[in-house]
């Protein structure tokens, strides 16, 4: 990985090209933390986090490799903590009491996806380009049937907190 991106709180998110050795402030224009990332290519990207003091959560976009960010509608009204593209269309944001915020033109608007919990969901992660994964607390685990119906609930077999997804 030469290039990344890395988010935190107060709207920071950091570039690197050179695998990690340097990293530079890419300029958001909001103070409130951001939660995930994720770039399309170069020039496109998607970030969202939580709400500038206490408002809803922000979802971010740029068209131009982080230059510049367009605050976009969250349709959920709640802090997200996930992002994850199955293409460059089409995307899931996941956060707070159950919400899922859903794109279908590479992140420049979102509607709400009912998600059937309201725990906190903390990751998702597409499978192919109709069925996602989705984590969080109270042992949460759902998967999407087709990303127009209901979330087939499933629940972690040990009961834990499930927070992030790998693949192998």
């Amino acid at each position: 990985l030469k290039n990344g991106i890395a988010s935190g709180t107060t709207g920071s998110l950091l570039k690197t090209t050179d695998s990690g050795l340097t990293w530079s402030k890419i300029q958001t224009g909001t103070t409130a933390s951001l939660n995930g990332v994720y770039f399309h290519n170069p020039l496109n990207a998607t970030t969202l986090g939580d709400g500038p003091c206490g408002g809803p959560g922000n979802i971010l976009h740029t068209i131009d490799g982080g230059k510049t960010w367009v605050n976009q509608n969250n349709p959920t009204g709640e802090y997200l903590y996930a992002v994850d593209y199955w293409d460059d269309n089409n995307g899931l944001g996941v956060g707070i009491d159950g919400a899922i915020a859903k794109t279908t033109d590479g992140g420049k608007t979102w509607v709400e996806q009912e998600s059937g919990v309201r725990s906190v969901l903390r990751d998702v992660k597409f499978l192919n380009s109709s069925k996602a994964v989705i984590v969080g607390d109270w042992s949460v685990i759902l998967r999407t049937k087709d990303l127009t119906t209901k979330n087939i609930a499933l629940r972690s077999p040990r009961g834990n907190e499930m927070w992030g997804i790998g693949s192998v």
